[in-house]
């Protein structure tokens, strides 16, 4: 006697991508899931815009950076540079230059009577900018986040966890390393780059991971993130 199959339960589809989510795939080198999404549907960042089109449409592999081809050269939008994906993972969201970067958020927090206001200060950063950054929501927090009932109890809180994820940046490198690499350095990092990976994917933080791979071969933690962007790269062309 056959039984019959048990009704599977029909799945909704999910909807578009954001294109801050995907930007973050892409700032801690996230191959796999990057792979993936080349061709699911992201909104695009553009209040103006909001339409959806894939990474496979949109992608300028040379620079890294999602171009929305619906805003592109709009009025809105001219140069069509969506939210996601600008630089190659080193270049400052706040100052544009291409240097030593982090992700890093700090909360400003804005009270009155029953209500509060909290919105996140920052992003993609260099050593300078996250100093202003952190100066920029510690001072707005601390003159103004008393005047609320839920704001009171909190702002401390915040005040505290901005302080730090300030420490955690302390001892940051503010510049790249000035000597090239040689080519047996190169070789190395090349061969760690697979463990770095392995530790991303297992939600090791991307910074930790490079890190890690650094200590081990005795070389700056810069120049491993490096050779992860340039990896990336070459995976993602392969795919187009």
């Amino acid at each position: 006697m056959s039984r019959t199959p048990a009704p599977t339960k029909a799945t909704r589809p999910a909807g578009p991508m954001r294109e801050n989510d995907v930007r973050l795939d892409w700032i801690t080198c996230k191959q796999d899931k990057i792979l993936s999404r080349l061709d699911e549907p992201v909104v695009c960042g553009n209040s103006a815009c909001g339409k959806t089109y894939t990474p496979r449409q949109g992608l300028d592999i040379a620079g890294l950076r999602l171009c929305c081809p619906h805003c592109k050269g709009g009025d809105k939008n001219p140069g069509g540079l969506s939210l996601a994906w600008t630089g190659q993972g080193c270049t400052c969201g706040r100052c544009k230059r291409r240097l030593p970067t982090r992700v890093v958020f700090f909360a400003k927090n804005k009270g009155l009577l029953f209500f509060r206001w909290t919105d996140d200060v920052g992003g993609v950063r260099c050593r300078t900018c996250i100093d202003r950054d952190f100066w920029e929501a510690s001072t707005v927090s601390a003159l103004f986040g008393w005047f609320g009932i839920t704001s009171l109890i909190l702002n401390p809180f915040l005040l505290g966890a901005n302080f730090v994820r300030y420490l955690r940046t302390m001892g940051m490198p503010e510049t790249f390393p000035a000597a090239e690499i040689d080519g047996p350095t190169r070789e190395q990092i090349a061969r760690e780059l697979p463990s770095v990976q392995q530790d991303i994917e297992k939600n090791v933080g991307y910074t930790i991971a490079c890190e890690k791979a650094a200590r081990r071969l005795g070389v700056s933690p810069i120049d491993v993130r490096l050779a992860l962007q340039e990896s990336m790269r070459r995976r993602v062309a392969d795919r187009l």
